[in-house]
Parts: structure tokens; C-alpha cells; sequence
């Protein structure tokens, strides 16, 4: 065979290689149950069941956790909807939000008057409160307990330190709140290492000690879903096996960015001179079982420190022990020793715990 038909065959057939392996891979990822058997905790594989999840609906919603009542944002990733009317999501679960996207149907003027306390709680979905409806949610119960009192729930499903922190400064900063509480779930720190999780989120790094932005423009899902579509999934299937037996343990990594986007919002609050009150919310075993719990300790390690430089108004309650008490005496709640997110019993058992701490230790003069 002559030289240049040689690398011509060979030419061939490597393309057919490489055309047979993306197709392959491909077919894996989207028309197999692959990516639900290997979950990997990376942006890659995220990614690609986000593209499963779309298939070739183009009038699917872009969100899957959210559905309908989410849209994309720029710099948060996903945000609610303004203005929705008890649209149901679930058997018996309705959700309003108000014209400024705020869970619940009541307004929050942002100039205040009167004597009115005022909160303002970040948190992933167990404090948007998932599963329940608008009056069922700790920050609507906490704020019925007070009269004059007010409680602007920010939580948003799926959401990581890095959002709530983008959250407080372009939302939460505005309702200049007495008080912020943040609902601290384990889960959540490893999403502070993602910048791709449900759908595109803002995500930071450390350098020199210092907190990064990886990007500062999130694209529209559509120009995103084309921009993907394109790309060779052979390197999505390196990625993935990288991750699952190359990725070493991130434990230490994890902590210390969490620990600066949490000293981060800590420092927002205080620059609006509002107090914190960081609150740590169990879940799963950390109810039904004994463990110990690497989000626990660390959220406790992080709150005696920072304490200890009396550099910001922070407080911090841990509320696993009262949940695990509750549970010796039989209580079951969903979010615990049953699957899904808390029930309005659990809901309720966090309201009683942030207003008796908060009358307890005089946070509010």
C-alpha cells in the first residue's frame, strides 16, 4: 500500500472511531439510566443530566427542580417568579410570590416604618420550604409568632452558599433587615464547589486566600443547550471517570471555601449593621441516626471561631439535637426518617427554636 493511502486509511479510520465513541457515549448519557447508577459530584455530570433531562422538548422547562415557577438568572443561576397565585406543587402544597418574587403573597415595602422587626432568611429548599405551602414554611411561622414582626424568605431550591451570598447582596441587602438567618444544611457545601448544579450556577474560588469569581455572566439555557450540544461527550466520559477515581478527597477544600463565602455574608450583614444568626438545620440520618455529621461539626468548628475573633454580630443555634430529642419520642418527620423535605410539624419545630433563642439570648434590643 502506498505511503499517503496508508495515512489516508488510517485517517478514516480514526474518524470513524471517534465518531462511533461519540455516538456511543452519547446514547449512554441520554438514553440510558448510566448517569443515574454513577453519580459523580461534578459540574460534568450535572450537566449531563441536565441535557437528559431536556431531551428534545424545546418547551420544557428549564429548571427541573422548580418546574414552570422558576426562571433563569444571570447572576444567580435560577431565581422564582414574581407574581405567581397558589400554583400547586404538590397534592396539596400551593405556592404564591409576591410582585418582587418573595415567597408568599404579603408585600415588603423596602422603605420601612414603625417599630417593625424585620429578618430576612437565605437558605436552600428546606427553607423555601419545598413540600408546604406558603403559611407552613418556618420563616411564615416565625414571623406570626411577633406582631410586629416581619420575615422575607429568600430561600430558593438548590441553592449553595455562593447563591445565597449573591442573593443577600443584589435582594436581601435592599430590605435593610435587624436580623439575618441563614438555614445551614450539610448538602450544601458540596454544592459551593459546583458551578453547575440543576442548572448554571455562579460559583467562586480562593486565591491567595482571597474569594474569586469563576465568571460573572451566566447564558440563556437555549444558547447554553446549543453551545453543548456541539461539544464531544468522549470528554464528558473522561471528565466523569477522572472525578470518580481521581478526584481524591476535597473535604479540606470544601471547608475552606465555605468558610470564606460564609465570612463573606457575614460581612454583608454587618456593613447594613444588621445582626446573624447562622442556624443549622438537620436532615436524613442526621435525624434518624446517631452519626456524626461532617456538616455539624464543621458549622459548629466554624461558629466557635469566628465567635472568637468578636468580629461580626454572629450567632449560631444548632438545632440537631432538639430534632434527634423530638425523634426519641417517636415524632417522625419527612425530611428525616421518611424521604423528601421537611413537613409543616418540622417547619414549625424551627420557629419555636429561632424565636425562644432569640427572646432568650436578647439578640433583638
Amino acid at each position: 500500500m502506498p505511503p499517503g493511502t496508508k495515512w489516508l486509511y488510517l485517517s478514516v479510520m480514526a474518524v470513524c472511531l471517534v465518531f462511533i465513541l461519540e455516538m456511543f457515549f452519547r446514547f449512554l448519557f441520554f438514553r440510558t439510566s448510566f448517569l443515574d447508577k454513577n453519580y459523580v459530584l461534578s459540574d460534568t455530570w450535572w450537566k449531563l443530566n441536565w441535557m437528559r433531562w431536556q431531551g428534545s422538548d424545546p418547551d420544557k422547562p428549564f429548571f427541573p427542580a422548580g418546574e414552570a415557577n422558576y426562571q433563569p438568572d444571570r447572576e444567580l443561576g435560577w431565581n422564582l417568579k414574581a407574581n405567581l397565585k397558589n400554583h400547586r406543587t404538590g397534592e396539596d402544597t400551593l405556592l404564591s410570590t409576591n410582585s418582587r418574587g418573595v415567597r408568599g403573597s404579603r408585600e415588603y415595602p423596602l422603605e420601612r416604618s414603625g417599630d417593625t422587626d424585620r429578618f430576612v432568611v437565605l437558605g436552600d429548599s428546606f427553607t423555601f420550604g419545598d413540600e408546604v405551602s406558603d403559611q407552613e414554611t418556618y420563616s411564615a411561622l416565625l414571623e406570626n409568632r411577633e406582631q410586629n414582626r416581619e420575615v422575607v424568605n429568600l430561600g430558593i431550591i438548590g441553592y449553595a452558599h455562593d447563591q445565597m451570598l449573591l442573593k443577600l447582596k443584589t435582594e436581601g441587602v435592599a430590605y435593610k433587615p435587624d436580623l439575618l438567618i441563614l438555614g445551614f444544611l450539610g448538602m450544601d457545601m458540596e454544592r459551593n464547589m459546583l458551578s453547575f448544579k440543576d442548572y448554571l450556577k455562579p460559583s467562586f474560588e480562593l486565591k491567595d486566600g482571597q474569594l474569586m469569581p469563576k465568571y460573572s455572566d451566566i447564558p440563556g439555557e437555549k444558547v447554553f443547550l446549543r453551545r453543548e450540544k456541539f461539544k464531544p461527550k468522549t470528554f464528558d466520559f473522561i471528565s466523569l471517570i477522572g472525578g470518580r477515581f481521581f478526584s481524591g478527597d476535597r473535604t479540606l477544600e470544601t471547608d475552606r471555601l465555605t468558610a470564606a463565602l460564609l465570612d463573606e455574608i457575614l460581612k454583608t450583614a454587618a456593613g447594613i449593621r444588621s445582626d446573624t444568626l447562622l442556624v443549622y438545620l438537620p436532615a436524613g440520618p442526621e435525624i434518624s441516626g446517631d452519626e456524626a455529621s461532617l456538616g455539624q461539626d464543621f458549622f459548629n468548628r466554624y461558629c466557635r471561631q469566628t465567635v472568637a475573633k468578636n468580629q461580626y454580630n454572629i450567632n449560631c443555634l444548632d438545632l440537631r439535637s432538639r430534632f434527634r430529642e423530638e425523634a426519641k419520642k417517636g415524632v417522625v418527620f419527612r425530611g428525616g426518617q421518611t424521604e423528601g423535605h421537611y413537613d409543616r410539624q418540622a417547619h414549625a419545630l424551627v420557629a419555636v427554636e429561632i424565636d425562644e433563642y432569640l427572646k432568650g439570648k436578647g439578640v433583638l434590643k
